[in-house]
């Protein structure tokens, strides 16, 4: 029945209204399973049917008030592949917003996976295309300056968003935002299946690739996620943030970096592994110093080690970073002195390390220890 009123609503001209008031109608049933089936026409390419956006209001009124997980999670489905086919920018945004919205409420597990996941879906540009190959077909340069200032506004309106759920959301919508940049089934590789080692799989599934099956069983994206990022076919890029919506997201990032909450804190680590080249600020990284010099345990060894990794190559020059450098050279152990070390050795950061009271720091704590200390091989 689904696939029958999909084909009306988009081939056939005559039926094409009454299909669709029929498929309202089928989403807003008392029963269960009609909803069901009104769900599954949004299951399969509907790209015409993306045109009558009060179904797509539907949709966003069945990912907040449904009741039932599977008709709820067919109506998230239907709403992240809607946004691609829908040009109008107002459509795209309640789209966002609404996605953003689920991940602040205590949704069932499969639920909220497709909230995660749905959410990432609607950031993925695909760059590598854009850029690669559709922009150089373009003729004109005026033309490819459209293209180029229309996408990067776009971005900007996504970082708009997600900075301002993470300064306004509960900690469970942080969670859900972080998530979507850092765990992804088919971009972590093959992870551990040894929990599966007693289970006897499906002649179905026998063969080469069987551990691909077991790990889609035993990933779970509301627990784990390590910001790996392989890739995926055609799909190698993630979300890129440029200088409009780079300091949006530094600031949305910034926010979750208190050590109150350091599972937030290691979830923004895991982001920065993904989003990796990202274009890391003064203020998230004099935060990231600051997390080094201040903090202890596990917490702050993987800030240092997050440091060492994204630091060296980042615009952090200033007179907060240079402070917080010199902090480190002056004061820290041989943790805070190999992340101190790491940054400086880069050949991007030569006007850090030339810096007044950053060589000051390093040369007198330098003559102040012993070759014998832990410290002295990185100063």
């Amino acid at each position: 029945a689904a696939w029958s009123l999909r084909q009306i609503a988009m081939r056939s001209a005559e039926g094409r209204a009454d299909a669709i008031a029929a498929i309202r109608q089928a989403m807003r049933s008392e029963s269960p399973r009609v909803r069901w089936g009104a769900t599954r026409v949004f299951n399969q390419h509907f790209k015409y049917i993306s045109e009558q956006w009060p179904l797509g209001e539907e949709l966003i009124r069945l990912s907040k008030a449904e009741p039932v997980p599977a008709v709820k999670m067919q109506a998230i489905q239907g709403l992240y592949q809607w946004y691609f086919w829908d040009r109008s920018l107002e459509h795209k945004g309640r789209i966002e917003e609404a996605l953003i919205a689920g991940l602040g409420r205590e949704e069932h597990p499969w639920v909220r996976r497709n909230f995660i996941e749905g959410y990432y879906n609607v950031l993925d540009d695909n760059l590598r295309y854009l850029y690669g190959s559709w922009m150089v077909r373009i003729k004109r340069n005026e033309d490819r300056e459209i293209v180029r200032e229309g996408h990067q506004r776009h971005v900007k309106a996504q970082a708009m968003r997600f900075q301002a759920a993470m300064h306004a959301g509960n900690d469970l919508m942080k969670d859900g935002l972080l998530r979507a940049l850092h765990t992804h089934v088919l971009r972590e590789g093959q992870g551990e299946v040894d929990v599966l080692d007693g289970s006897p799989a499906p002649e179905t599934v026998e063969g080469p690739f069987l551990n691909g099956y077991k790990w889609f069983a035993v990933h779970d994206p509301l627990t784990g996620g390590t910001g790996a990022r392989a890739g995926t076919g055609n799909d190698s890029d993630p979300p890129k943030f440029y200088d409009e919506s780079a300091p949006l997201m530094n600031d949305a990032l910034l926010s979750a970096l208190d050590p109150a909450s350091p599972e937030l804190v290691r979830e923004t680590l895991r982001a920065l592994d993904f989003l990796a080249p990202f274009p890391v600020d003064e203020g998230l990284a004099e935060r990231m110093l600051a997390l080094v010099g201040g903090t202890r345990g596990e917490l702050r060894a993987e800030v240092a080690e997050a440091a060492r990794k994204h630091l060296p190559g980042a615009r952090v020059a200033g007179e907060k970073t240079a402070a917080r450098i010199a902090g480190l050279a002056a004061e820290g152990d041989a943790v805070a002195v190999e992340t101190m070390a790491a940054i400086l050795r880069s050949p991007k950061q030569k006007n850090l390390a030339a810096h007044e009271a950053v060589r000051r720091a390093v040369t007198e704590r330098l003559s102040a220890v012993g070759a014998s200390d832990a410290v002295f091989p990185h100063l």
